[in-house]
């Protein structure tokens, strides 16, 4: 497995914490939405496409542009990626969270899966939603369901109207070129097919040991005017494309999900 593919398998594991719940009771290994024999498949067929289009094979992207410092943002809405998320760290609670956010914005989603032991088992986590269906909406995976704390994944779903930003003033609706320059480095993305595990990996982004750490994960979206132009279609697959790629200009791409795990 070469260095892009094991950047790419990081980002693969945050995404696959936010696959759909499962029944908590009578539970069957084989009914996962996402199985490890999937797993396989979907890196395998990655990786039969990630030689063909490389950072290198291309002029690299400006990253000369300023890096902005956001102001005057409250801490519940501050993201520090790999510490925090608003008032979320890796110790916090589901309690500890009603006090900030509201005990009426939270919705206790049900039982995902996490993973495997080294066993086989399965490990579990909850899943919780606050401010759902807002433009503020986020999604918190915890590790112990017995008390619902110590939370391993946050995903800000929410809409460009969001408040949600990182302490390098990324957020829903941040452009690509931006995001070149705090990596100060052009990186990798997947393409946007709809039909394959319908879409849940299109877009997501690997930072090809750029500035930007692997506890920021992230989903870019095409515009909408970008899906009616022919060009598109020759990013309508999942293989991994090089943002320096010259054709990527002309999709529009910007933030459209995140993910945070902690440090």
């Amino acid at each position: 497995m070469n260095k892009i593919s094991i950047l790419f398998f990081v980002s693969f594991i945050i995404l696959v914490l936010g696959c759909k719940n499962e029944k908590v009771t009578n539970e069957n290994p084989t009914d996962n939405k996402i199985t490890e024999k999937d797993t396989a498949q979907v890196k395998s067929k990655i990786n039969q496409n990630e030689l063909i289009k490389k950072v290198e094979d291309y002029t690299a992207s400006n990253t000369e542009g300023e890096v902005i410092t956001p102001k005057s943002t409250p801490k519940k809405w501050m993201i520090v990626p790999g510490t925090r998320v608003g008032e979320i760290k890796k110790n916090s609670s589901l309690k500890s969270l009603e006090a900030t956010y509201g005990k009426k914005n939270i919705v206790i989603e049900g039982v995902v899966t996490l993973g495997r032991s080294p066993e086989g088992n399965l490990i579990k986590g909850i899943k919780t939603k606050i401010f759902r269906g807002r433009d503020n909406e986020i999604e918190v995976v915890w590790s112990d369901t017995a008390n619902i704390k110590n939370p391993v994944v946050v995903r800000v779903l929410g809409t460009e109207k969001g408040d949600w930003i990182t302490n390098s003033n990324v957020k829903i609706g941040t452009p690509l070129d931006y995001l070149i320059i705090l990596n100060t480095k052009d990186f990798y993305f997947l393409g946007f097919d709809e039909e394959t595990y319908e879409g849940q990996y299109n877009g997501i982004v690997t930072w090809d040991k750029g500035r930007l750490p692997n506890t920021f994960g992230l989903h870019l979206s095409p515009s909408l005017m970008s899906k009616t132009l022919p060009i598109f279609n020759n990013f309508k697959t999942l293989a991994k494309f090089p943002t320096n790629h010259p054709d990527v200009p002309s999709l529009g791409l910007s933030v459209g999900q995140m993910s945070f795990t902690f440090n």
